[in-house]
């Protein structure tokens, strides 16, 4: 009985998950009025609205502008934030502890209460509309790095002093040693800043001002906002959106519950 009840509510709980997924799927196949009146059953309209949504709207270059910044935004993040957590991870001093103590504390700071001050200085600084302003503030991302620091501190740190003593430097144990031990945890936090940043709307909304500019998720609230919106034409928009987010986890599931089991440990 115990075992049909868990799993009677797994799949109460799948299916409350997969149902946007569902939903936008079937209505990708409708037109506008049987999606504004709520139709859950496919309709004709699938190739039709294809047609509309890659005609109407230039979803490539926003697509290729998706695929700019997050893949930047990633590689950039894992590269700070991962020298930064070992840092903070081997350096034990006073002085490293308080500074580590002000950039957890900042993760306080609600990112809406950040937005005006970072889109004043990247407006300064002449980035604004541009894939440097969409980047670079991301980068500095203290979750991240607070996750990566729990992962090496786990790591017996004999191992970096024999190293030290064998002649090694910091940042040669740091890619000889730690990085290449750390695969799993590096999955983990890759799907985690791909998710995000691919998904993130508000920042790319904010200092990406033209529509040739846009990212996909900007592209389809955008779309949206119109005084006669095609919401056929639209689905299409997420299904192209999501389609490499459930790719990126897929093919990096396994390693990601592998990284967020030793994380937690």
């Amino acid at each position: 009985m115990k075992k049909f009840l868990t799993h009677a509510f797994l799949i109460i709980v799948s299916l409350f998950s997969i149902f946007p997924f569902i939903w936008i799927a079937i209505s990708a196949t409708n037109t506008s009025i049987d999606v504004i009146s709520g139709k859950l059953t496919p309709g004709t309209q699938f190739f039709n609205n294809i047609n509309v949504a890659f005609n109407q709207f230039d979803i490539w270059t926003n697509f290729t502008n998706s695929v700019i910044i997050t893949f930047f935004t990633v590689l950039l993040t894992l590269l700070v934030t991962s020298i930064a957590a070992y840092y903070f991870s081997i350096n034990n001093s006073l002085s490293s502890k308080k500074v580590f103590g002000i950039m957890i504390a900042s993760m306080m700071v609600p990112f809406f209460g950040q937005l005006v001050y970072l889109f004043i200085i990247v407006s300064k600084a002449g980035f604004s509309n541009s894939y440097i302003g969409a980047i670079l503030p991301i980068v500095a991302n203290t979750y991240i790095m607070f996750f990566l620091k729990q992962s090496f501190d786990s790591y017996p740190h004999d191992i970096f002093e024999s190293a030290k003593i064998d002649g090694l430097t910091d940042l040669q144990i740091f890619y000889k040693i730690l990085l290449p031990s750390s695969k799993n945890i590096f999955s983990a936090t890759t799907i985690i800043l791909f998710l995000n940043v691919w998904n993130s709307y508000l920042w790319p909304l904010i200092v990406l001002q033209s529509p040739e500019k846009y990212t996909l998720p900007v592209l389809a609230a955008s779309s949206a906002s119109g005084y006669n919106p095609d919401y056929g034409a639209i689905m299409i928009i997420l299904i192209v959106s999501t389609i490499p987010s459930l790719l990126v986890f897929f093919a990096l599931q396994k390693s990601f519950v592998q990284g967020i089991g030793g994380a937690l440990k």
